[in-house]
């Protein structure tokens, strides 16, 4: 999808498709450890728990960015993040809740930590990158290495021996959605709106992703969530948003009049 709009883009003043030889290298392991790793992980943790349990554990990756900032170049936490910190880390422990002797559940909620983790040191990275080429044309190298990973990794496990061709309009609609919509028009969508609102606003106005998930998965897959589920997803996004919102008013204002 990104390539098929990367001539529009191209002219549209977002720079030219070509990267240098070193970014390319590290987009690509961007791509393969980093996007398709976490795809992975997320995606493998819906099979153990509800979307909405997986998705909330997952959007606790802004919380590790923070963390993983402070370790590795010593940026100090104020005590804003480090109480958001502690609050979702209250939220996981509750969210296991009396399944830390399930296999599955604890399975599925490790497999969303993980996939929070590497995506938290994704942006690490992608923060450097950005800064020297086009988000668009990142994206389009980085979209493109982690589907070669993953087709890679099918093929590799024997996944598209089992793969057959379906025979109904339903799931060709469904795979359709999830390139389009899901993937190709959510990733353009949040680099719009952290273009105009900026980052520390549309991070928060993307909160409403772990509630959307849980709704929709009651509604289409008949998923439910447990009560003390519920407690630790309100605290995970009470700490999220509560180390979100600090000194949003001041990024933002410089980012849309920068």
């Amino acid at each position: 999808m990104f390539w098929t709009f990367m001539p529009i883009v191209s002219r549209g003043g977002s720079g030219s498709w070509r990267v240098p030889g070193p970014a390319l290298g590290v987009l690509a392991g961007m791509g393969v450890f980093g996007y398709a790793v976490m795809a992975a992980l997320l995606f493998a943790s819906y099979r153990y728990v509800p979307i909405g349990v997986a998705v909330t554990v997952f959007y606790t990756y802004p919380l590790w960015v923070n963390g993983l900032t402070a370790a590795l170049v010593g940026t100090p936490m104020s005590r804003r993040k480090t109480g958001g910190l502690l609050l979702s880390l209250a939220g996981l422990a509750a969210m296991f809740g009396g399944g830390w002797n399930e296999p599955a559940q604890a399975a599925g909620i490790g497999l969303a930590f993980a996939a929070a983790l590497v995506y938290a040191a994704f942006i690490l990275v992608s923060d450097r990158v950005l800064r020297r080429a086009s988000p668009y044309v990142s994206s389009a190298y980085v979209a493109a290495f982690a589907a070669a990973a993953l087709a890679l990794f099918a093929w590799a496990t024997g996944g598209f021996e089992r793969l057959a061709a379906p025979s109904t309009w339903a799931p060709w609609a469904a795979a359709g959605s999830l390139a389009f919509v899901s993937t190709f028009g959510a990733i353009t969508l949040f680099a719009a709106s952290v273009r105009r609102l900026g980052p520390n606003t549309a991070s928060i106005v993307s909160f409403v992703e772990p509630p959307a998930a849980a709704a929709l998965g009651a509604l289409f897959l008949q998923q439910t969530i447990e009560p003390q589920q519920i407690a630790g997803g309100a605290l995970i996004l009470i700490g999220i948003a509560l180390a979100q919102t600090e000194k949003a008013a001041a990024s933002d204002a410089r980012t849309v009049h920068s």
